[in-house]
Formats: structure tokens, sequence, C-alpha cells
């Protein structure tokens, strides 16, 4: 044998070059879904997602991943997967057993004593109406990547493999009634298991802390304060803020986000920012005296993009570039409206990053009209007043004495303003 040859041979790993499968380790992680996913106890499902793991995981082909399954399309291992074993558990209660107990504390609360239900009827009505309810538990079983955040990784990889697992069975039975998963809308504790690749697990279960928040918890009571905030959050939808509208879409969004439907999170964000800033387009023509242009400012002909980058600058001030990703705008058109594009036009489905980063830029995009609102509030004090109201002009410096005396003057202007605003929606032919 030459030298070379020995220097070659003495520098192959261990076992021929092949992976020791005992060096590898799974992760098993117990998921109870927020809603049951009604398919056969014990059906297992077992999907390759993209990816690569790298030379750890080279040649270990032929592992089933959870017990009867079968091995993934006989691939390579470094490729990631995640094998999907339904458990069903069944329990029996009463429609009333939770319910009425609470209703009636409450009729004997408004009740006189000669109309109040007997205790032995509520009983009665308490126990009838049996019903079975499932749980689902879905064991998830993955590889454990090399990384500094390995556990958290593999929990994501595994989510995104229910949620196809949910779309696959909504599609087929037509279903819109079993949710997506994500992190912020399961339970907030996740039990899972580390286990070698070939041999069962050789330690005890362990706990992820996800953040979710699908439990029932006694929330903070709302201070008399905040009940007077929404007190006037209601007078003022009463009164037809030309916001109001834009709060729903903004939580619709949230709630798409937390649900894990980042497609409609994405869309819900840049259809309300899109929304928000032609209104503050019309608020400011309005207010200018400039309510005949409205139309010609808000064409088809004109688009979204070039509205934002040729109306506010003059008025507002501020730097107003979509193409600059160094902007507010810039940074919000690449991460929401672009993205929001791929979904519409392509089919895209946007990750939980993505989605994140649409609403965030969102945010950062309204916080930046509303500082420059502030610093233009005596050129534009209703337009200022809607978007920021006493406690946004107060947090930004902006509610001076002589500002409060404007406040004043403007405040019974308002719903006429309003009127115009909501009277000069030409986007509706769009």
């Amino acid at each position: 044998m030459t030298d070379d040859a020995k220097a070659e041979s003495t520098a192959q790993p261990p076992n021929g070059g092949r992976p020791n499968v005992d060096d590898r380790e799974l992760l098993v992680f117990l998921v109870r879904l927020p809603t049951p996913l009604p398919i056969a106890h014990g059906t297992i499902f077992s999907l390759q997602l993209p990816g690569d793991l790298g030379d750890k995981w080279n040649l270990i082909a032929g592992i089933a991943p959870a017990p009867g399954s079968a091995p993934l399309y006989g691939a390579r291992m470094r490729a990631p997967f995640v094998s999907l074993k339904l458990w069903q558990y069944k329990r029996s209660s009463a429609v009333g057993d939770e319910m009425l107990p609470e209703i009636d504390a409450v009729l004997r609360e408004i009740l006189p004593v000669e109309l109040q239900p007997r205790k032995e009827v509520a009983a009665t009505l308490a126990g009838a109406f049996k019903v079975d309810h499932y749980s689902t538990i879905v064991e998830a079983v993955t590889q454990l990547p090399d990384s500094s955040n390995a556990v958290s990784e593999a929990f994501d990889r595994s989510l995104e493999a229910i949620n196809r697992l949910v779309l696959a069975y909504s599609f087929v039975r037509r279903d819109p009634t079993v949710e997506r998963v994500a992190r912020e809308y399961i339970d907030p504790i996740v039990v899972y298991l580390r286990r070698p690749a070939s041999s069962p697990p050789r330690s005890g279960p362990q706990v992820l802390m996800t953040g979710g928040v699908n439990m029932t918890y006694e929330r903070p009571v709302v201070v008399a304060e905040q009940v007077q905030i929404i007190a006037h959050y209601l007078g003022l939808s009463a009164r037809g803020h030309p916001l109001v509208s834009s709060a729903q879409f903004m939580l619709e969004r949230s709630r798409a986000y937390l649900r894990g439907d980042y497609t409609s999170a994405v869309i819900w964000a840049a259809v309300t920012q899109e929304m928000v800033m032609n209104l503050y387009l019309r608020m400011l023509l309005v207010e200018e005296g400039n309510a005949a242009p409205d139309r010609q400012a808000h064409s088809t002909a004109l688009g979204l993009k070039t509205r934002l980058n040729s109306q506010f600058a003059h008025r507002l001030g501020g730097r107003w570039n979509t193409n600059d990703e160094t902007t507010a705008v810039g940074r919000w058109w690449r991460d929401c409206q672009r993205v929001r594009g791929r979904v519409v036009h392509a089919g895209y489905v946007p990750n939980r990053a993505e989605a994140k980063r649409a609403s965030d830029t969102s945010t950062e995009l309204d916080d930046y009209v509303g500082d420059l609102l502030a610093k233009a509030r005596f050129r534009f004090p209703m337009t200022a007043y809607t978007r920021l109201g006493l406690p946004g002009l107060q947090r930004r410096g902006a509610l001076s004495k002589r500002f409060g005396r404007v406040v004043q003057a403007v405040e019974p202007k308002l719903d006429q303003f309003w009127r115009a605003v909501r009277s000069n929606s030409s986007l509706e032919e769009e």
C-alpha cells in the first residue's frame, strides 16, 4: 500500500464512512389539537418536508419513524421527515354540566324567589343531552437537528406537518371546522421525548413551553379607566369614525396569525394597511379642501404604489419611496405587499416568520404616519386628531396647550369631517 493510500485509508471515518444510526436522535412530540381531527385512532402518516439535515443523517434509509409505519419513500433520511400518529380519546358529558350552574346562579340573582328554578329541575337539565367529546393527540416524530435551538426547530417542523395533514383532511372531506395549529393556538405546554433513531426512548418526558393560549384562565378584569376607554370607542363607532373598520381588520390579522393561518394573516395585513393609507390620504385631501381631486388621486391608473410615493411626502414630510428598503414604506412594500402579491397571484403559502414581518412592517408604517401627523398637526388638525386621539398626541409630546385649544375648536366639526371622508370613497370602483 502506498503512502497516499495509507493516508486516504486512515482519513476515512469509522464504519466505512457510514453514519452510526445510534448517534442520531429523534424527538417525539405529543400535541393536543385545538379541535378534534376525526381520523381513525392509530392512523399513521409519514411526511417528508423540504430541506437537508446534512451528512449526519445521510444513508439512514428504511427506518420506520413510528411503530407500524413504512419507510419514507425509500429516501435518504437527511431530508426532514415527520411521522404523525393519531390518538383519539373519548369522554362523555352533558351539555349543561358546565353551562347551567353559572346560568342558574345568575337567575337566582335577578329573579324573585317564587320564579327561581327548583334545584332538582336544574339538576335534571344539567344531566340531560349526553354527548361524546373527542380529543385528538398527535404523536409527531422527527429528527433532532444540529442547531442551537434544535428542539424548537423540530417542533415547528412538526406543526408544519400537522397543518399539512389538517389541510389534506379538510380538502378531502370539505370540512372547514378543523383548525390549523400554531404555537399561539395550542396548549402552553407540550410534552416530548428524546430517543435514539433505532431504539426506544431511554429517558422520561420533558416539556416545551409553547406560549400557547388554548386554555381557560382568569384574565385581569379591566379597571374603571379602561371601561371608560371601551365606552369611548363604542361612541366613536356610533358616530362613524372612519378608522373603526381598520381596528376590526387588524384584529382579523392577529386572529389569523394566532390560528396559524399565515396566508390569511398576510392578506389581512396588506388589506388593512392599504385601506388605512387610502383613508389617510382622503382625510388629508378633504382637510385641504381638495375633495374634488380625490377621484384623481385614488384613480386605478395612479395605483397604490404611485399614491404612496407621490401623495404623502409634500403633505406630511418624511421619506416615501417604496423601492427604498431603508424607509418604513419600503420595508412594508417588501415584507407585506409583495408577499401578498405572491399569495394572490401565484398561490404562495407564507410561513410564520413572513406573516410576522408583514404584521410588524404594517405596524411600523402606521406608527410612522402617526409620528408625521403629530408633527403636521397644525396643518392637518382633524386628520391628526382622528388618527391619534388625545392619548396618541400626548404620547408623542404633541398635546400642548396651544394644540389643546385647536382640538376644542375642531371637535364640533369632526362628525361633518368624517361624513365627508366616507362620502369620498371613490376606491369602491377599483
